[in-house]
């Protein structure tokens, strides 16, 4: 039920609710109008049964006295002119049945002993009055009057009042739904165009504006603080991407490869540089992609475990140096970072990574080893020879003061190697040269 009122449009909710109100409205006041009537039934009953009785009581009481039954029944004969009329009886001042008249097709339901009735009560029979009025003559009484009485006439005086209201109901309900239509009609016409334009702004179309109702009130305002909020994410939009242009026009010129990715190590956006490497002309081309899209494929597994490591500690991981295969087949040496990205709730969203190109620096690295190895080849080749051939040899680098004599050159000259100092600036003076 929830849900049901939840997807319920504005204006169905409108319709309803208006719908509702008028029939609870409608209702109270037949309800009251019901009441009213049947005050009234019942006023005009009790009224009815008093007078027949009184009626009656005129007609019998001469006879009750002298005690003559024929005359009697004579006289109950003529209260059945009165249409409502069912049964009469008399009764004797014992309470003993003395005479008795009941209309054709009608069960007698009068007993044969009513005992002392001293005032007269009426009561209700379903849809029939009993009424006992006690007969005097001369402040003496002789009897006991009692009739049965149909509430016919006004059971159909009732029946067609509520006839007349159910009627009416439904007349005032029908014209309810068409107010309540005609109502919604009106409401849902701007609120129709303002879901269309909000869905085209939704769509891309930020140009989209809704037209405001000249009529005024909520719908105008609605629609125009719907405007004011596309304007305002119209800008925002355009900021966000000037601002995106400027970040790609700095790091296109950046001598570094930097990347983005999400939280599935797929790829948000690259510079220029490492588009390149991938094989890509255009950066945008790079969006969605995964390593396993790239040349470096091979390694591609190795790189998803980094970003996991990143994603799992939080910690950045700077300068790490890797071999990696470029789109044309051949490899070169990186040395990459990645770092966490935090979202406004402080949960880590992804990750920034970048790389430098030291393929050169690893070839010099390279050379320099080889360079020092073949120099210490050299040097042993060249210190084995002078001690071959007993030679006293010496070096001085002026540049940097360093002295350098060969065993065979202390002793020579007599002297204990042990005694000097091979980097030989403070001994220098006490060389032979």
């Amino acid at each position: 039920m929830k849900a049901l009122i939840k997807n319920m449009s504005i204006s169905t909710m409108l319709t309803i609710s208006i719908m509702v109100v008028t029939f609870a409205a409608l209702a109270s006041f037949f309800s009251v109008a019901s009441y009213l009537d049947s005050l009234y039934f019942s006023d005009t009953v009790s009224m009815q049964s008093g007078m027949i009785a009184r009626l009656a009581a005129e007609y019998n009481v001469s006879e009750l006295v002298f005690g003559y039954k024929q005359e009697a029944e004579e006289n109950l004969e003529k209260l059945f002119l009165l249409p409502d009329i069912e049964e009469a009886q008399i009764y004797d001042a014992d309470g003993n049945l003395f005479t008795s008249r009941t209309r054709q097709g009608i069960i007698a339901t009068c007993p044969q002993n009513i005992g002392e009735v001293k005032t007269s009560s009426q009561k209700r029979l379903g849809a029939r009055l009993e009424i006992l009025q006690p007969m005097t003559f001369r402040d003496t009484r002789h009897g006991t009057l009692r009739l049965v009485a149909s509430n016919a006439t006004f059971q159909d005086y009732f029946t067609s009042r509520l006839r007349t209201m159910l009627i009416s109901l439904a007349m005032v309900l029908f014209l309810s739904i068409l107010l309540a239509r005609i109502i919604q009609s009106w409401l849902s016409s701007p609120i129709s165009q303002l879901i269309k334009k909000v869905q085209e702004m939704a769509g891309g179309n930020l140009a989209s504006r809704v037209s405001i109702p000249d009529t005024g009130g909520e719908i105008a305002a609605l629609c125009q603080n719907v405007n004011i909020m596309a304007d305002a994410l119209d800008s925002r939009i355009r900021e966000v991407e000037n601002s995106r242009k400027l970040l790609q026009a700095v790091s296109d010129y950046v001598p570094a490869g930097i990347f983005w990715k999400d939280l599935e190590s797929k790829y948000v956006w690259a510079n220029l540089l490492f588009a390149k490497s991938a094989g890509l002309d255009d950066p945008g081309e790079i969006v969605g992609k995964t390593d396993f899209d790239m040349p470096w494929r091979d390694g591609a597994e190795a790189h998803l475990e980094s970003d996991r490591r990143v994603f799992n500690s939080g910690q950045a991981e700077l300068n790490i140096a890797k071999k990696v295969r470029r789109k044309d087949g051949s490899e070169i040496w990186i040395a990459g970072s990645k770092v966490p990205l935090h979202d406004n709730n402080g949960q880590i969203s992804g990750l920034i990574g970048s790389y430098i190109d030291i393929t050169q620096q690893k070839e010099t690295e390279e050379a320099m080893k080889m360079l020092m190895h073949k120099d210490k080849e050299a040097a042993a080749r060249y210190e084995a020879l002078i001690g071959a051939s007993n030679t006293g040899a010496w070096e001085y680098h002026a540049d940097s003061g360093f002295l350098w004599c060969s065993p065979e050159y202390f002793s020579m000259l007599g002297f204990d190697i042990k005694d000097f100092d091979q980097s030989g600036k403070a001994n220098l003076e006490q060389t032979w040269l």
